[in-house]
């Protein structure tokens, strides 16, 4: 009887099943260790070039232009104090300085020196892919010397830009071109001077080659700009490897490690100059505002000295005490700090509008040192997000999702910051109150002063004031000259990117790895796949090969069913009791009292099966004693419950299943005493089994129904029938 089809696989099972298939085990890993060694030597590799910058910090309180953080507009701006390193960060990536890297030479006017000219793309077709590198050093050969630049521009309005051309060279000065596929292709041998241009497929083109180039071959591609800028965008790698370091850390990629560093150095200088022209602009503007200020207090200094001459000489010498000479100081003091404050205020003012206009920008940002704690935390996210959607706005239109989405958040920040601001605004207002109270204060003690002393006083007091502003203003006009001429950034190079020696991709050792891996599991895939589509054993089969009669078909024991499936009520109960009534009528009526029960492959097995035989037999009524001859500690005893040393000890030991169990040391005794004997056999290539097998009046194999091979148990029927055991029939296990 054919039980349930079970689904699950035991481990030895599957290592088995591995065993059997070793050698699709190894042509799966032989095949992806060979299709990985094909990946990576056709792999094209790449470099990556980084270099480092320190995003400095300018200080606002204490350095050579420390009085312009408190002054409006663009004096304001000019000392911008620490800029957030994220914002510095979309500056690099922004329009002006990645243009300026991949333009030609010469067309930036920020930084003409720094184009490289990423237009075009070449690739040395010696060097790719890693398979040419692999072969020369096999062969101990040098690696290609020498390298080639190429400008490329379309003479003809019809010329396609989107084809590649592959150069081959002839030699020192001769090169032969060709374009296209099979269909249209365009093929010319020319002669060539290094910069001068020729025509090719409606294209001029200039070669700068290095040295002799003879007999190598180059693959050169002309692209777009703005398909030069995304792919450069999105090849640029920009990030800070210690969060509040302000150290940036620059990586490119490439084929060529000369060309990675070469472009990643262009783009610090790109960034530097940038930053260079953005301190001279600012510069300009705040020079403009200070010396518009130094005319207007010039005016009112000439004003002031011209109405103190005038009373001397109307009212003659005038002696000051010492108390009137201290209040001088005070007031000066007094309104040197009233200027200041109207200094602040009117730079948040400024800012207020630009966010109430919708005009803020990143460098709007600069003053805000100056201020409160609440608007400086909001002052880096916000300035970042200026910088990232400026950088958008170069490339896409105002309803691209990401700049939607950005200009959100920029509207949210905005807000949030404008509330801080209007907050600080109020407390300077309230500070210009106080002062403006405290000078009252000092206009008491002017009014129970003489009227001549107080006049003095108050000419005197204007005129070393504007004087005092004027010496400040002509000092930060200075100051800003220095910084125009000078227009050093807040940018210290760290480290300058050098060709790369470590390719960073592909990595071999992982790509081998992963593909010995892979093609294993494909071999084991393989081999349950030929598993399956193996004819799996039936039991007329068996009784073909063992030529001897087939007693029944047992079902694979089921999750709970326990130790004894033949002494529960299910299917496996039931199969066992046809093999009992089988046993019974083919052995047992015929004569045979000692029945031996045996498995080829699996031993243990045969001690499963013996013991359930011998329940099924015991519940037909009849007197079963079992012997379990697999182990030293006999799997029969734990089946019913039973501690193998004590059941040792003991010799015999009836249980509550009608079976007396025993061993192979009381196995003579059990002969004569019990009216049927089962011997549970393990190896049958052990003496301890041989022995046994040939004792045993009849002989039941049992073997399961999976794809064994028919060698396996035609080898052990045959070792059966050599020692003269006696087959009186066979079983199958269902699968």
């Amino acid at each position: 009887m054919t039980g349930p089809e079970r689904t699950e696989l035991s481990f030895g099972e599957f290592v088995g099943v591995l065993l059997r298939r070793w050698r699709v085990l190894a042509l799966g890993g032989l095949l992806g260790g060979l299709g990985a060694t094909g990946v990576v030597g056709f792999s094209t590799p790449v470099y990556v070039a980084e270099a480092r910058v320190l995003i400095g910090d300018t200080d606002a309180g204490g350095g050579l232009l420390a009085g312009l953080a408190n002054m409006p507009g663009g004096l304001g701006r000019l000392v911008s104090g620490s800029v957030p390193t994220a914002a510095e960060m979309e500056v690099m990536r922004s329009l002006p300085v990645v243009e300026a890297v991949v333009l030609p030479p010469g067309l930036d006017p920020t930084a003409p020196e720094v184009g490289q000219n990423l237009l075009v793309r070449v690739e040395d077709l010696d060097r790719l892919p890693l398979w040419r590198e692999l072969v020369r050093k096999v062969r101990r050969q040098e690696a290609p010397r020498g390298a080639l630049d190429v400008e490329i521009e379309l003479s003809t309005e019809t010329a396609s830009d989107r084809e590649p051309i592959m150069l081959e060279f002839l030699g020192a000065d001769e090169v032969r071109l060709s374009k296209g596929g099979w269909f249209g292709r365009e093929e010319r041998t020319v002669h060539f001077s290094p910069g001068v241009p020729f025509e090719f497929a409606g294209a001029e083109i200039v070669l700068h080659p290095s040295e002799n180039l003879g007999g190598r071959r180059f693959h050169v591609a002309r692209t777009t700009l703005p398909r030069a800028l995304k792919e450069f965008r999105r090849n640029l790698a920009l990030d800070e490897p210690l969060r509040g370091s302000n150290v940036v850390r620059i990586s490119y990629p490439d084929t060529d490690p000369v060309r990675a560093a070469r472009i990643a150095n262009a783009l610090v200088d790109a960034y530097v100059a940038r930053n260079k022209a953005r301190l001279r602009e600012e510069a300009g503007a705040a020079i403009e505002s200070v010396e518009a200020e130094i005319e207007r207090v010039r005016g009112e200094l000439e004003a002031a000295e011209q109405d103190l001459v005038a009373f001397g000489q109307r009212s003659g010498p005038i002696a000051l005490p010492e108390t009137a000479t201290a209040l001088i100081d005070r007031m000066a003091e007094a309104a040197a700090e009233r200027r200041k404050t109207e200094f602040r205020a009117g730079s948040i003012r400024d800012l207020l509008g630009s966010i109430r206009e919708g005009a803020l920008t990143a460098g709007d940002l600069a003053g805000l040192e100056a201020t409160g704690e609440e608007s400086s935390a909001l002052v880096e996210p916000l300035a970042s997000l200026l910088e990232r959607a400026r950088s958008l706005e170069a490339t896409y239109t105002d309803e691209w999702p990401e700049l939607k989405e950005l200009r959100v958040r920029i509207d949210e920040r905005a807000n949030g910051l404008q509330e801080a601001l209007e907050a600080e605004l109020w407390r300077e207002e309230e500070a210009l109150r106080g002062l403006e109270e405290l000078a009252a204060s000092f206009q008491d003690e002017l009014d129970r002063m003489p009227e001549a002393q107080v006049e003095l006083i108050r000419f005197r007091r204007r005129v070393e004031t504007f004087t005092e502003v004027y010496t400040f203003l002509i000092g930060r006009r200075e100051d800003a000259l220095i910084r125009k001429g000078s227009a050093i950034p807040a940018v210290e190079i760290i480290e300058r990117a050098v060709p790369p020696l470590i390719r960073r991709k592909p990595k071999i050792r992982s790509v081998l790895g992963v593909g010995g891996v892979a093609g294993l599991l494909l071999g084991v895939l393989a081999a349950f796949t030929l598993e399956r589509r193996r004819p799996r054993l039936r039991l007329e089969d068996l009784e073909a090969l063992a030529r001897a009669p087939g007693l029944g078909e047992l079902p694979r024991p089921r999750r709970g069913d326990g130790a004894l499936p033949a002494a529960g009520s299910g299917s496996s109960a039931t199969s066992y009791a046809v093999l009992a009534a089988s046993v019974t009528h083919a052995l047992f009526d015929t004569g045979a009292r000692v029945l031996a029960v045996v498995s080829p492959v699996r031993p243990g097995l045969s001690a499963e099966v013996a013991a359930n035989l011998a329940v099924a037999l015991a519940q037909a009524g009849r007197r079963v004693a079992l012997v379990d001859a697999t182990s030293a500690r006999p799997d029969t005893a734990r089946a019913f419950g039973l501690d193998p040393a004590e059941n040792t000890a003991q010799g015999f030991v009836a249980t509550a299943s009608g079976v007396v169990l025993g061993t192979l040391e009381s196995l003579a005794a059990a002969e004569g005493e019990h009216e049927t004997l089962i011997l549970a056999l393990g190896d049958p290539e052990t003496a301890v089994a041989m022995g046994q097998a040939k004792r045993a009046d009849a002989l039941v194999f049992v073997a399961e129904a999976t794809p064994l091979s028919t060698e396996e148990l035609t080898g052990a029927l045959g070792r059966l029938r050599r020692i003269g055991a006696r087959l009186g029939g066979v079983v199958l296990r269902g699968s």
